[in-house]
């Protein structure tokens, strides 16, 4: 049921997009830590390359099982914003206790126990992020930009503080953006929930988020449906094209002799162009639709990987790094886009947390178990199995495209009949 005070509140509240964003910079401080430099730290703590891939892949299945379940809680209680703050106070907990390990066993629990709380956190947020934008409060893809130039901020930073320091600036940097999470999360809206309807009960208009009524029978039924899982192979084989990159490619470079300070540059030049892409999703989104959107990602990965695989000049680096706009950014926004216009949104959290489950967790996991062997055989020619990857991911779309017409997969309008 709405709570009509805090939905007036929330209504008249023009900072809606301005907290969300906020919220998304800090989120992206902590990404911005642990993918460029948190693997320096762990080799310099003594960690083989298998090891750091361990770190890294584990968790990751453990997201499998329990992103799902966080995320349904959210969509069933109908205070989303409520478990984002007992999260992020559990990931700030966790990443204080790093500083006190020894080892290989002791690092790889604290990681392990830090994502348990983390993983959940950016599906929950992009969930809230749409509601809003479906309610006309903001852009989602000008709120997740912000969250794209804090890693970049952040990759630049850390290049400078890990040149000037060492690696053990990359963990201080880490416990710092967990803090930047917890004090973000409490700035943001109390949220006024909704049940099947979009407006409180003085008209006020405001995000549709989800209310405390969704079943589990519902959640079955979207997990059943085949082009639910044709999207999701989609989108994890692409997403997990980049197994490689995020775990060994500051390593990879690093051996190249290539500068922290370069490499932070590298990591952000891509992500300027995602940058770019997002200001304009809306617009980008109109022309291609979700479902091409993925098909662009994943034909630009099999270039991206297969360049990279061949230790390509560094100005060509630059240029090739500039194809993350579509390998992620297009990807992530048209896998976005089509959850929200193919799920119903009561599912909407419970969508989110299933496509991080699969995408981020399960196929993310076998990707990244299998780098460190593939690095440590082939070493820059790993990312040719990325580029592979890349090539499932442009096939399973297309498919996708033929079979999906626009509209709802699930629910009263699951005919799918081609979106107005």
């Amino acid at each position: 049921m709405l709570r009509t005070n805090e939905f007036r509140r929330l209504g008249r509240d023009d900072a809606f997009g301005l907290r969300l964003s906020a919220f998304y910079v800090a989120i992206f401080f902590i990404v911005g830590c642990y993918m460029p430099f948190l693997p320096l730290w762990l080799h310099w703590r003594g960690l083989t390359d298998f090891q750091i891939s361990l770190v890294y892949a584990v968790p990751v299945f453990v997201r499998a099982l329990f992103t799902p379940a966080m995320t349904f809680a959210a969509d069933r209680s109908g205070r989303p914003i409520r478990l984002l703050n007992w999260l992020a106070w559990g990931s700030l907990a966790t990443v204080l206790l790093l500083p006190l390990t020894e080892g290989f066993l002791a690092i790889f629990s604290v990681i392990l126990l830090f994502t348990l709380f983390w993983m959940s956190v950016i599906p929950i947020t992009d969930s809230i992020a749409l509601a809003g934008a479906r309610a006309g409060r903001a852009d989602y893809g000008r709120m997740r930009l912000w969250g794209s130039l804090s890693y970049i901020a952040m990759t630049s930073v850390g290049g400078v503080a890990v040149d000037l320091l060492g690696p053990a600036a990359a963990l201080w940097l880490f416990i710092g953006a967990a803090g930047c999470v917890l004090l973000v999360a409490h700035a943001l809206p109390r949220e006024g929930l909704v049940s099947g309807s979009t407006q409180d009960d003085g008209g006020q208009s405001g995000p549709a988020l989800p209310g405390g009524q969704l079943r589990l029978d519902e959640m079955l039924q979207l997990m059943r449906e085949k082009r639910l899982w044709l999207f999701l192979a989609a989108t994890s084989t692409i997403h997990s094209s980049h197994a490689v990159y995020y775990i060994f490619g500051t390593l990879h470079w690093t051996s190249a002799g290539i500068a922290p300070s370069v490499i932070g540059a590298l990591w952000g030049i891509g992500v300027i162009a995602e940058i770019i892409l997002f200001a304009y999703g809306a617009r980008v989104s109109r022309w291609f639709g979700p479902v091409r959107l993925i098909t662009i990602g994943g034909a630009a990965a099999v270039i991206r990987w297969t360049v990279t695989a061949y230790d390509p000049p560094l100005a060509l680096l630059f240029l090739v790094q500039t194809l993350h706009g579509l390998t992620f950014g297009a990807a992530h926004l048209g896998a976005m886009q089509f959850m929200d216009r193919a799920i119903p949104h009561r599912l909407a959290a419970t969508a989110q947390g299933l496509y991080a489950s699969v995408t981020a967790g399960i196929v993310m996991g076998l990707a990244s178990l299998a780098a460190g062997p593939l690095y440590r055989i082939f070493s820059g020619e790993a990312y040719l199995a990325m580029a592979a990857l890349g090539a499932v991911s442009f096939i399973a779309s297309l498919v996708l495209l033929r079979r999906w017409k626009g509209g709802p997969i699930v629910g009263s309008g699951s005919a799918d009949k081609p979106a107005a």
